[in-house]
């Protein structure tokens, strides 16, 4: 069975997406993390982001990927999915690539490294969503000023800064993204992102993460048909209750924010997704 995988910009719904595949029966790992992202694949990512030079928050490079090096990095992934390492995700399978179970993971960088995964899978389903900016934006720079407070403090965020400090570690320990801390660098990053989760047309759902909020058993529906799971409505109901829809267009009792929002609203990927009209 070919995974599902989950793409687009961070803080954009794909946590929620997540939950809406396991409560219908999709297996989505073993290991995963704080953000229900598999530390598996997140490795995996991890590695060809470095091997083109790329950040998360800097993902520029992965726009450069040519054949060879889509097929450098596919050759090595494959040897890790049919490897025992692949127990990590999932404990009762060995060939990742022989399951006859639904499968997904997510990791917003998925949106970068999709032409890997879909060298590997080539009848993978796509799943994006996306969410307007102002929102994306905001709460990565609220995610960055509690990161960035709890990083001094005597909790274990804080403690395991020392360590790392101390031992040199290759990871960011001072700050997640010095970049998000700024609303309209958030933004750009997101215009990546969303451009290029754009760009994928063949088996791809595209989804929008307002109009899931506004009519959520409408979209749950579409998402488990595109997928061919069989679910009672009477389970998608229960589903679609346990979604918070007042995160619907949260920047709207902020001033702040939407004087943002009307500086950038008549661009053109703004257009595009209808984002012109979210306060109309």
């Amino acid at each position: 069975m070919p995974p599902i995988i989950v793409i687009g910009m961070h803080r954009a719904g794909t946590s929620l997406l997540t939950q809406i595949l396991q409560q219908s029966g999709v297996f989505i790992g073993n290991d995963l993390d704080n953000n229900n992202e598999s530390n598996f694949f997140c490795e995996l990512n991890d590695w060809a982001f470095f091997q083109a030079g790329a950040f998360w928050d800097n993902p520029c490079n992965m726009n450069f990927l040519n054949k060879k090096f889509i097929n450098d990095i596919s050759s090595n992934f494959r040897k890790h999915i049919d490897s025992t390492k692949a127990k990590k995700y999932h404990n009762n399978l060995r060939k990742l690539s022989n399951s006859s179970d639904l499968w997904a993971w997510k990791d917003p960088r998925n949106t970068f490294t999709i032409e890997i995964w879909k060298n590997i899978f080539p009848e993978a389903k796509i799943i994006h969503i996306y969410r307007n900016p102002i929102d994306v934006a905001e709460s990565l720079k609220q995610r960055e000023i509690k990161f960035q407070n709890q990083r001094d403090s005597l909790t274990k965020t804080g403690i395991r800064k020392k360590i790392n400090e101390f031992r040199l570690v290759k990871k960011r320990i001072y700050a997640q993204s010095l970049r998000v801390k700024y609303l309209q660098e958030g933004i750009k990053l997101w215009e990546d992102y969303t451009a290029k989760s754009l760009l994928n047309n063949e088996n791809c759902l595209h989804l929008c993460y307002e109009k899931l909020l506004e009519n959520p058993k409408k979209y749950i529906n579409e998402i488990y048909n595109y997928l061919n799971i069989n679910i009672k409505n009477k389970e998608i109901e229960l589903i679609a209750k346990d979604i918070n829809v007042n995160r619907k267009i949260a920047f709207k009792n902020n001033e702040n924010l939407i004087e943002l929002y009307e500086k950038i609203k008549n661009t053109e990927l703004m257009k595009k997704l209808e984002y012109d009209k979210l306060l109309k």
